[in-house]
């Protein structure tokens, strides 16, 4: 329930007449719960369930945006893999997204967790002129280089060690 599936379906039912998909990776085939079943009763053909993955990396790659449209998260790594990828970043205001996320900068973000606005938010990507969607890649990319990657998140847990060590 907490990753808000089935407002993400009810928001894709209303782009089956658009060139665009939604694939959801991280199902367990062999644990099918009542939730899955309704999921599966719900989802609109523009939708594709796909079992558990560890190359997670090749799909966004293929892709040409990252949603998120989850109802909580702490700092969700998905993000900042696609970041490093670069995507465009949608997702709904949780969490660390609503420091992470910039509008119009690096993503989107949605108003709430309601369908309209899961919508509104789709649609503020797909309305996006391809010059702007390659300026939030390039600052995705910039973002990610300087403040998630490894060697970044090193340098920082370096510096704050070093500083904490000179201060005692």
């Amino acid at each position: 329930p907490s990753k808000n599936y089935e407002t993400m379906l009810r928001a894709m039912e209303k782009f089956l007449d658009k060139n665009i998909i939604l694939l959801i990776i991280g199902h367990d085939p062999k644990k099918v719960t009542p939730l899955f079943k309704k999921l599966v009763h719900l989802k609109p053909d523009n939708v594709h369930f796909l079992c558990t993955k560890k190359n997670i990396s090749d799909y966004m790659i293929h892709s040409d945006a990252f949603f998120l449209g989850s109802l909580s998260e702490g700092m969700p790594i998905t993000v900042i893999e696609a970041m490093s990828i670069p995507l465009p970043i949608l997702c709904t205001p949780i969490g660390g997204l609503v420091d992470m996320i910039k509008e119009n900068r690096n993503g989107f973000l949605s108003e709430d967790f309601k369908v309209e606005s899961i919508v509104k938010l789709i649609n503020k990507y797909l309305t996006s002129t391809p010059g702007q969607i390659s300026k939030i890649c390039e600052n995705n990319l910039l973002d990610y280089n300087s403040k998630y990657s490894m060697e970044s998140c090193a340098s920082q847990h370096v510096k704050l060690y070093t500083k904490e060590q000179i201060q005692k």
